[in-house]
């Protein structure tokens, strides 16, 4: 295990758009797992002085749903379980099919990745099902994903996709200091613990201790604009595509909104959709 990390670390890729400088891990490397995208992996990332990503999860295998870093995606399985960014799997019982468990890989299709100073694009082709292409482009203030997905099978992709927006802002443990503010109003949430919402924010109730989390999936709202932030960094989260569902959890090192979005696309089309980033100073 020590040898697949050190190879993923002379792999890396490191970005700069002054003050912005960022790092990746490209498909493959350092991630392997079945949950999320391979794409974007990122665990480094710095904006004036402050830090907003770093390994948060104790025990490191490629192949762990968690053991991965930064604004990582992860696709719903659709068709014959295909996930996108990860592949065709090998599911033997669809009806019990659960995410945070690993399954064998059928096809993982072909990854492209280049990069300039400032962006890197990912591209995966799955014969007869999607190319999936990603590209990070950094900007003064922080910086985008743009995506494209185009649907080369003879089926409708119908999809969910969220960012799990797993950042670790100046390496601070998540105590109540710790905000998601939102530009419209809560009006419920299903399936809380640990969580406290006010008319349009998201905190904990007391500083989580151990293996402590929090949760809850959150309902109010179709605008995709989240504010994340604590005593000492924040982020700006927008996107050109309408809220389907937000969830919020967070555990003693890291607080993460996840913001849904759905897909329908229809064989031989192809979808296009951003989400940017801004940093700021609370």
């Amino acid at each position: 295990m020590k040898l697949l990390l050190l190879l993923a670390l002379t792999l890396t890729v490191d970005l700069a758009h002054d003050p912005v400088h960022a790092r990746f891990y490209p498909p493959g490397t350092y991630y392997r797992g079945t949950r999320f995208d391979w794409s974007g992996v990122m665990p480094s990332l710095q904006w004036r002085g402050h830090t907003y990503c770093g390994q948060w999860f104790d025990h490191y295998d490629p192949t762990i749903h968690d053991a991965i870093m930064g604004p990582v995606e992860s696709f719903a399985p659709y068709g014959h379980f295909i996930v996108i960014g990860v592949g065709r799997l090998a599911v033997s019982d669809s009806a019990n099919y659960n995410p945070f468990h690993y399954y064998p890989i059928i096809d993982s299709g072909v990854w492209n990745t280049r990069s300039t100073k400032s962006a890197i694009t990912f591209t995966q082709t799955l014969t007869n099902a999607y190319v999936y292409t990603k590209t990070i482009r950094l900007t003064r203030t922080g910086f985008r994903i743009e995506h494209t997905l185009t649907n080369t099978s003879q089926s409708a992709i119908s999809t969910t996709v969220y960012d799990h927006n797993l950042f670790v802002l100046d390496s601070q443990r998540i105590t109540t200091d710790f905000v998601i503010k939102l530009p419209w109003k809560i009006t419920g949430t299903e399936q809380a613990r640990r969580v406290k919402t006010t008319d349009s924010t998201i905190t904990i109730g007391a500083t989580l201790q151990g293996k402590e989390d929090a949760y809850a999936i959150i309902s109010g709202g179709a605008l995709y604009d989240i504010r994340e932030q604590n005593k000492t960094a924040g982020i700006h989260i927008t996107a050109d595509r309408p809220l389907d569902k937000l969830v919020f959890w967070a555990n003693a090192r890291i607080g993460c909104p996840e913001p849904y979005i759905k897909l329908d696309i229809p064989p031989g089309k192809t979808d296009h959709w951003t989400i940017t980033y801004t940093f700021y100073n609370p």
